[in-house]
């Protein structure tokens, strides 16, 4: 019995409670302690994630701007140079209108071949003789007479180039004469060029007429000397009529026979290349493929010229 009791009173002295409860006390004194340092590293963990969402987010702000600013100096610059790039095409077409132009300038000295991309002539008849052909047969002429007397009439007036004479085909004054040797200025095309005929002024609507007995070769708009007509006069003579408006006498087509003093047409304000200029009817005339002055072959010319040379 003295062998277990001992440890019993050893276990429950006074003394032993009392180291045990200094050691607990010290175990639950250090307790707050933790905590503290717990809490403090929790709050500099908080501070810290706090600092890093809040660079984050800064980040985040500064990036947006900045790609808003890229975006919006990139779409100007993209439009400054559609910009640019639409008049630097405009100025390609109108330096292009004008080497064109400028070209035809020097096809003028032997003149008038005019572009014609946009053929408005009407079916021309392939069965129709050339009129010197008609001329060199008397059986044609009678055959001519017996169908229809007009254009008989129309081709026995067909002159040669040495007795040619024509009239003028609108009333009005001459504003720029002919000239294939001296180089004038265009106030339309800003450049200097001859003038292979000539422009007699008269308001837009004027009637044209036929300056002498012919045949119709072609009814055509040409981009630049607007809407024509070119009338064979036999003997190598042609005639061509430019600036007309676009509405002809019904039957104004390739192929018809017009007589001297025959409306073919009216003044209208359709060739681009001299728009600067008065309202008139650009009158060109041709001798086996040269331009010559119409003036020349005028009958009913009375001489008044009001033309004026800008250099």
């Amino acid at each position: 019995m003295e062998i277990f009791r001992k440890p019993c009173i050893t276990l429950s002295s006074p003394a032993n409670t009392n180291g045990r409860r200094k050691q607990f006390a010290k175990v639950f004194s250090a307790l707050p302690d933790d905590r503290k340092e717990v809490r403090k590293n929790m709050k500099q963990k908080y501070e810290s994630r706090k600092q890093l969402i809040s660079a984050g987010i800064w980040s985040l702000a500064v990036l947006a701007v900045v790609a808003v600013g890229m975006m919006t100096f990139f779409s100007a610059a993209s439009r400054s140079a559609k910009g640019d790039a639409a008049e630097d095409g405009g100025q390609t077409t109108l330096a292009a209108e004008s080497g064109t132009a400028s070209t035809e300038a020097d096809e003028e000295a032997g003149w008038f071949t005019p572009h014609n991309p946009i053929d408005t002539e009407i079916v021309t008849d392939e069965t129709v003789m050339d009129s010197e052909d008609v001329l060199a047969s008397p059986e044609t002429d009678a055959a001519m007479a017996e169908a229809d007397p007009g254009e008989a009439q129309a081709a026995a007036s067909y002159p040669t180039a040495d007795s040619f004479t024509c009239v003028m085909p609108v009333n009005g004054t001459v504003t720029k004469e002919f000239t294939d040797d001296v180089a004038v200025y265009s106030l339309t095309m800003n450049d200097y060029r001859v003038h292979s005929g000539i422009d007699i002024y008269a308001p837009v609507g004027t009637n044209v007429s036929a300056c002498a007995a012919g045949t119709v070769e072609r009814v055509w708009e040409d981009p630049f000397w607007g809407n024509c007509i070119e009338i064979n006069h036999g003997g190598g003579i042609t005639s061509t009529y430019c600036n007309l408006s676009p509405d002809f006498p019904r039957g104004m087509e390739a192929g018809a026979t017009v007589l001297a003093g025959e409306v073919i047409g009216g003044v209208g304000e359709s060739m681009i290349i001299e728009m600067a200029d008065t309202d008139h009817l650009h009158f060109m005339l041709t001798v086996d493929g040269v331009n010559v002055d119409p003036l020349d072959y005028m009958t009913n010319y009375s001489g008044q010229t009001d033309t004026v040379y800008e250099n």
